[in-house]
C-alpha cells in the first residue's frame, strides 16, 4: 500500500460519507446531471459541488460522461442509492456519528485497552445503547445491517448440505434476521428463530413478512446474557456476535448453546477471520482494531476459534467462505 495514500485515507472516507449524506447518489440515479444541477439539488455552491464530483470520479464512485454530465458508477448505483435493495448507506450514520468521533481517540484506546466513548461524547452512555431507545434510528441501523448481511447468508445457505437435515435453527443475536431468512428460503424444511432484544422485534417481523416466511420464522425476545436459551434445538448460529465480546462473555454464550443444543447438533459461527500468521487481511485487521475502539471483543484466526469452541463441546468440521471475506465455521456438538 502506498504510504501517502494510507495516511490520507480519512479524506476519502469523508468524501464518501458526506456525498451520501447530501443525497448525491440518489439524485444521480434519475439520470445524467450537470454539476450545476447537482449543486441545486443538494443545495451546495456550484464550485464546491464540482470539486466534490471530481473527487467522487477519482474514487470511481461517479463517472463524467463526454458531454460533461455525471452518473453513478456501478458500485454506487447498486449500494449507495437509497431505493435499491443493496443500499448500505443506512450504516453510514453509525460511521459518521458514532465511530468517526471515537476513532479520534485511537491512541488512547491502544494505551488503555478500552473503548473511548466517554472521551468522544462526554458522557457515560454508549451511542449504540441510545440507538436502541430510538425506534427510527434503530430501524435504519438494522435495515442497513440486513442489506450488508443478506448476500453472504444466501451464498452460505445455497452451498451447505449440512442444513438439509436441520429442523430448527436459532440465530442468537440475530439482529435483522438476514441469516435466518436466507437459510429458510434455501431450505424449506427448516424452521428459524431469531433471538434478540425486544426493541428489534417490530423490524424483524416486517422483514420476515416481506420475505413471505411468517409461517416458518419467529422471534424470541431475549437478552442473551440474562435470559434462557430455547431448548431442544438441533442448530444454533452466532453471526458476527462473538467478535463483539471478550473471551469470558463469548464463552458464556457458547456454554448456553452447548447446554441447549441436541446431541450432534450444528453450530454455525459467522465471522471475519485473521490469517493464521496474523498478517491480515487488511479489512479484518482493521475490524480487529475497531473491536478494541468501539466494543469489547476482537477478531480471531480459524484455529483460535476451533480451540475455543472445543472447550465447550464443539468440533470444527469445516469453513465455508463467501464473498467479501465473510466466513462461516460449521461445527458439531460432541457432548
Amino acid at each position: 500500500m502506498d504510504i501517502w495514500e494510507c495516511a490520507l485515507g480519512f479524506m476519502d472516507s469523508q468524501v464518501l460519507l458526506t456525498a451520501e449524506e447530501l443525497g448525491v447518489f440518489d439524485y444521480l440515479d434519475a439520470g445524467p446531471r450537470t454539476a450545476e444541477e447537482v449543486a441545486t439539488a443538494i443545495d451546495m455552491p456550484p464550485d464546491s459541488t464540482k470539486r466534490l464530483l471530481t473527487a467522487l470520479c477519482a474514487l470511481g464512485l461517479t463517472q463524467r460522461q463526454p458531454d460533461g454530465r455525471y452518473i453513478n458508477g456501478p458500485e454506487a448505483a447498486e449500494q449507495l442509492v437509497s431505493t435499491k435493495p443493496g443500499y448500505i448507506g443506512m450504516m453510514f450514520v453509525h460511521l459518521r456519528e458514532d465511530l468517526y468521533p471515537v476513532w479520534h481517540y485511537f491512541k488512547e484506546t491502544l494505551c488503555e485497552r478500552q473503548p473511548q466513548w466517554e472521551r468522544a461524547f462526554g458522557k457515560n452512555a454508549h451511542p449504540t445503547q441510545e440507538m436502541y431507545s430510538d425506534p427510527d434510528t434503530l430501524r435504519a441501523f438494522m435495515e442497513g445491517m440486513h442489506a450488508i448481511s443478506y448476500q453472504a447468508a444466501a451464498e452460505f445457505a445455497a452451498a451447505v448440505p449440512e442444513l438439509e437435515t436441520v429442523r430448527h435453527l436459532v440465530d442468537v443475536g440475530g439482529a435483522s434476521g438476514a441469516f435466518v431468512i436466507a437459510v429458510c428460503q434455501a431450505h424449506t424444511q427448516l424452521h428459524g428463530t431469531i433471538m434478540d432484544l425486544p426493541q428489534v422485534a417490530p423490524i424483524v417481523k416486517d422483514l420476515v413478512r416481506k420475505s413471505g416466511l411468517e409461517d416458518r420464522v419467529d422471534f424470541y425476545e431475549a437478552d442473551f446474557f440474562n435470559d434462557p436459551f430455547p431448548k431442544g434445538v438441533d442448530a444454533f448460529s452466532l453471526g458476527f456476535v462473538l467478535h463483539d465480546w471478550d473471551t469470558e462473555q463469548g464463552s458464556y454464550l457458547m456454554e448456553q448453546i452447548s447446554q441447549s443444543i441436541e446431541p450432534g447438533g450444528l453450530l454455525i459461527i459467522g465471522e471475519y477471520l485473521l490469517n493464521q500468521d496474523r498478517t491480515g487481511p487488511l479489512f479484518v485487521a482493521r475490524s480487529d482494531l475497531n473491536m478494541l475502539v468501539a466494543a469489547q471483543g476482537r477478531e480471531r484466526t480459524a484455529q483460535e476459534y476451533a480451540d475455543w469452541i472445543a472447550q465447550h463441546g464443539f468440533a470444527l468440521e469445516r469453513i465455508q467462505p463467501t464473498s467479501k471475506g465473510k466466513n462461516f465455521m460449521i461445527a458439531r456438538h460432541t457432548g
